[in-house]
């Protein structure tokens, strides 16, 4: 992935691409649209959302598991879990995956003109 990037854009992924303040206003946005989204990272059936912000904030805004646990008042052991769970779950649950990047991309037209 690293040598794709290179040769396409000479870039390095897992470098942030938004603002953490604009995905946690976009995933707060569509959490108002859309209240029930759940998933099973493990044994038990629990709010996706948490996951998800956890998730984008790592991906999008390549925010450290400290980063995110200040941010959303978590001990740094929940963020690395829901980092986990994040990266879980886009590979096993379509569903979930298909959620986490509409508002991936959501988050990535944010400050784009129409």
């Amino acid at each position: 992935m690293r040598r794709k990037a290179h040769l396409a854009d000479q870039t390095k992924p897992g470098l942030p691409v938004v603002d953490p303040t604009s995905v946690l206003q976009e995933v707060g946005a569509a959490r108002a649209d859309r209240d029930a989204w759940t998933c099973v990272p493990g044994k038990n059936r629990v709010s996706a959302w948490p996951i998800v912000s956890v998730g984008l904030l790592r991906q999008l805004a390549g925010q450290t598991h400290q980063q995110i646990a200040l941010a959303l008042s978590l001990p740094q052991s929940s963020a690395q879990r829901r980092a986990r769970e994040h990266r879980r779950l886009m590979r096993v649950d379509v569903d979930y995956a298909r959620h986490a990047s509409e508002l991936a991309s959501a988050c990535l037209s944010v400050g784009e003109s129409p």
